[in-house]
């Protein structure tokens, strides 16, 4: 009857340790599906953050952005940057080769802009990747 009893208290242990670590394993999410990292339909500029609000962003996961053709993925620091494209922020960190994959090492919003001629005006930017 002890051995009973510990075999059944070892797999519900095991069984709520199995449901901790489903939530700390890291995801990879492929930044617009099937479609890539390219100028969205019709240039909106609505296109990346409502993609991104279909997901839950945790840190550990991270953004693998795919293109063709000639776009780059820069990842600026704030949404002032964001907001105004600007291609020359102070902090930008710039991934110039496809099928890049950036982690998110912190929590929060995290900016991303092509900076390729006006790219980012045409929608290229997405800022709910969090």
């Amino acid at each position: 009857m002890a051995d009973h009893r510990f075999s059944l208290s070892l797999i519900v242990l095991l069984m709520v340790a199995m449901a901790f670590l489903k939530g700390a394993i890291a995801a990879d999410y492929e930044v617009g599906d099937d479609y890539g990292w390219d100028v969205p339909p019709s240039n909106s500029s609505e296109y990346y953050p409502s993609w991104a609000n279909r997901y839950e962003f945790k840190v550990g996961d991270s953004a693998v952005f795919n293109w063709t053709g000639n776009h780059t993925a820069a990842h600026v620091t704030n949404q002032a940057d964001y907001d105004n494209c600007n291609t020359n922020a102070t902090e930008i960190t710039l991934y110039a080769e496809a099928g890049v994959r950036v982690p998110f090492t912190t929590e929060g919003f995290h900016y991303f802009i092509c900076t390729v001629g006006t790219h980012c005006e045409q929608g290229i930017q997405c800022y709910s990747c969090r």
